[in-house]
């Protein structure tokens, strides 16, 4: 099941296990990932550390995904640059 694999892959990460993972679940990422790309229509748009790329994305289409997926997955809101 997706829980019994979420709970491998990210006992995997604590033992510094390398991976590439593809998901929308931006919780999962943002607990288990040291870099996050933000894709669209196949294209990097963005890339970063989970840290910095989840709570402080500078594109204005990442901000926008973000936006979407972030507030019912319990990350930090974000911080909109000036």
């Amino acid at each position: 099941t997706w829980v019994s694999l979420r709970a491998r892959l990210r006992a995997l990460a604590k033992e510094g296990m390398p991976m590439g993972l593809v998901t929308h679940e931006m919780s999962f990422a943002y607990e288990v990932s040291d870099l996050v790309a933000y894709l669209e229509g196949g294209k990097v748009i963005e890339i970063g550390s989970a840290k910095d790329l989840l709570t402080h994305p500078r594109d204005e289409r990442t901000r926008k995904f973000l936006s979407r997926t972030l507030p019912s997955a319990g990350i930090p809101p974000l911080e909109v640059p000036k």
